[in-house]
């Protein structure tokens, strides 16, 4: 007779695909080269993507999601706030209140239309 493990106990392993990828937050994923899903139910697809807010997604070239519940698409574009969406290119990056609670004095929608600057570089 076969033991079996109660659901609620079963380790949660999450997907990866791609060189260089790591996906650690539960249910996160995290596909493409070099991307990096640390934040719980995050999801980093692309090249060279982080998404390390809770709820949070990076996809495209160099993008990162720190704040929960944001989205950044595109190529170097960086979403810091609760909730911020940012697309585009290079965009600048405000610092934000907080990364987990709504303040009302950040930015929520976000088009970059830069050009390369040392500044925007990932580290």
């Amino acid at each position: 007779m076969e033991l079996q493990q109660p659901l609620g106990l079963l380790e949660i392993i999450p997907p990866q695909w791609g060189a260089g990828t790591t996906a650690e937050g539960k249910y996160s994923t995290a596909m493409g080269r070099n991307t990096t899903a640390t934040g719980d139910n995050s999801t980093a697809i692309g090249e060279s993507t982080t998404a390390t807010g809770d709820f949070s997604t990076a996809m495209g070239v160099n993008t990162r999601a720190t704040g929960d519940f944001s989205t950044a698409m595109g190529d170097s574009t960086t979403a810091v706030s609760y909730g911020q969406t940012t697309i585009g290119i290079y965009n600048t990056v405000v610092p934000s209140g907080d990364k987990s609670f709504f303040e009302a004095n950040d930015r929520l929608f976000v088009i970059g239309n830069g050009k390369i600057n040392i500044l925007h570089r990932m580290p």
